[in-house]
């Protein structure tokens, strides 16, 4: 990991799995007038490597170098308004460790911001609501495998302290928009202020009420179970 530079302006990444439910500290954000950028879920997205999904493989196969990479993130900023030199959250689409050949050593300013609930929790969310990211939905059984992979990665990335990063811990605070905003304003170390409940959207199912599914949903929670210990969770 790179130094981080003396004096360098707030850039911090958000992202969060399906059923994270990462998108209601995105709301509270926009709506304090925090310097989100939410466009890679609009019509006009960046065309950086944080856009596309091959950018992983690509990063693998070493036919796109960290260092162009990150350059071209950073010159794809002043189009989407973000002023040189100027404090950044952006909110991104997908996340994958590869990234951190990246990051760690072309942006080492950056801060990560990772939603997390319970990954049993999260795929019961998934499931009733579907996700504003563009994630085909299989059988319950496959979305557990693609999930507890993609948190395996997470784990990774907090055991090993790879990249600054903050895990942003919803469970049972979901519908809390003062605590959402004690969170953030603890992991940005700036004050955040909390939103109307009505804005953070419709009310969502409990912390731990994937128990309720846990005969129907067995296949699916034993996939997870792993992960979720590994993240602090309980085991049942």
């Amino acid at each position: 990991l790179a130094p981080r530079p003396a004096g360098a302006p707030l850039t911090a990444f958000l992202w969060g799995a399906p059923g994270s439910l990462y998108e209601r500290f995105a709301t509270t954000l926009a709506l304090v007038g925090a310097p989100l950028k939410a466009d890679r879920f609009g019509a006009t997205p960046p065309a950086d490597l944080f856009q596309r999904f091959r950018t992983p493989e690509d990063l693998e196969s070493g036919q796109v170098a960290p260092a162009a990479a990150a350059q071209e993130w950073r010159e794809a900023l002043p189009a989407r308004g973000v002023r040189p030199g100027g404090p950044l959250i952006d909110l991104l689409l997908w996340w994958d460790n590869s990234m951190l050949h990246v990051l760690r050593p072309h942006v080492p300013e950056g801060v990560l911001l990772v939603a997390l609930r319970d990954p049993r929790d999260m795929l019961l969310d998934w499931l009733a609501w579907g996700t504003a990211a563009p994630y085909a939905l299989p059988d319950a059984e496959q979305a557990a495998q693609w999930l507890s992979g993609l948190l395996e990665q997470v784990a990774e990335l907090h055991e090993g302290d790879l990249y600054p990063h903050r895990l942003l811990r919803l469970d049972g605070i979901e519908d809390d928009p003062e605590a959402i905003a004690s969170l953030l304003s603890q992991a940005l170390d700036v004050r955040v202020g909390a939103v109307p409940p009505e804005r953070l959207g419709g009310r969502r199912l409990a912390s731990g009420h994937w128990r309720n599914y846990s005969r129907a949903l067995a296949p699916a929670f034993a996939v997870l179970g792993p992960v979720a210990q590994r993240l602090g969770y309980p085991e049942a």
